[in-house]
């Protein structure tokens, strides 16, 4: 897509902080990449669909309603990302899952394959605000950054450069400047604050939050479950997301984890080359296991006790 195509459309949005917020819409897209992407029948393909944590019940039956009755899928069965990610870790044991991708980011506590519901942290900040402040880092250095299409473009320059130090302030005054080279040949110099746009994630009040920085949200997240499986938890955090991808960021989270933790505590980190995949790979092992056809709803359960049964089978 050229610069000028960019511009001239107008794009919607279904989604927004990884809930459906316009049914119709992403009724056209699902049909648009089932049908026309995939060529498929979905009349003749279980479904396994996707969600972020503590999704609202009424906008699961919702979705549940438009795949059995618009897309006529003969199963259907709903998951979290966050188990999902479990399962592409390779192992099924008590862990903690910390996603933090383009507009959600959350910590989830995982026991026995399911949710605990009760410790999940949801963090304010993502890599939407990173290249938000990262834009305007570029502007305050009489750059313009502000349409779709340039935030594309700071979103690409902030997954190529960005990073995160150990010692932040440290960082910050030896960092030498990049340059990054757009598509028309325009060469754009970022400075430290800029390459270091990801210290949000430790730091939220950089972009404006008065909230956990990652770090203390995973902290949180374990004292709110049982004492007795804190130990393991802090034992299995798994990082996914495209924004747990940035250089140094295991390295920092241990740190700063290190100094929360009780004394003692052994602590371990999963980060998985494709973790910006974690999702849809432990989806596709979840699909391959025998046990899965019996988590499934099917057409004939859905018509029997209607959309309410997502919220009782898929947990």
């Amino acid at each position: 897509m050229t610069r000028e195509e960019a511009t001239a459309l107008q794009l919607p949005f279904p989604i927004h902080k990884g809930l459906i917020t316009n049914l119709d819409q992403i009724e056209s897209l699902w049909s648009h990449l089932l049908h026309l992407d995939l060529r498929i029948d979905p009349a003749e393909h279980p479904i396994l669909l996707t969600e972020p944590a503590l999704p609202p019940p009424p906008l699961r039956a919702k979705s549940a309603e438009l795949l059995f009755e618009r897309f006529h899928a003969p199963a259907l069965y709903l998951s979290s990302q966050a188990t999902l990610s479990m399962y592409a870790s390779g192992k099924i044991y008590p862990s903690v899952v910390v996603d933090i991708g383009e507009e959600v980011s959350s910590v989830v506590p995982l026991y026995n394959e399911h949710v605990l519901e009760g410790g999940v942290v949801q963090l304010e900040v993502s890599g939407g605000d990173l290249t938000e402040f990262l834009m305007g880092v570029l502007n305050a250095q009489g750059y313009v950054f502000g349409s779709s299409w340039e935030r594309l473009l700071a979103r690409e320059m902030k997954e190529s450069l960005g990073c995160v130090a150990l010692d932040h302030a440290e960082a910050l005054r030896g960092a030498p400047a990049q340059d990054y080279c757009l598509p028309d040949g325009q060469v754009v110099r970022v400075g430290g604050e800029g390459l270091h746009c990801a210290e949000a994630l430790f730091q939220p009040s950089l972009v404006g939050r008065s909230c956990f920085g990652v770090h203390e949200g995973i902290h949180e997240a374990i004292n709110r479950c049982d004492v007795d499986i804190r130990r393991e938890l802090y034992g299995k955090i798994i990082l996914v997301g495209g924004s747990t991808l940035f250089k140094g960021f295991s390295d920092r989270l241990s740190k700063e984890l290190f100094a929360l933790a009780p004394c003692g505590m052994r602590l371990h980190i999963c980060a998985a080359p494709e973790r910006r995949y974690s999702s849809w790979i432990g989806g596709s092992i979840l699909g391959s296991l025998s046990t899965f056809q019996s988590m499934f709803i099917t057409q004939e359960e859905y018509d029997e006790i209607g959309p309410v049964i997502v919220n009782r089978r898929c947990y």
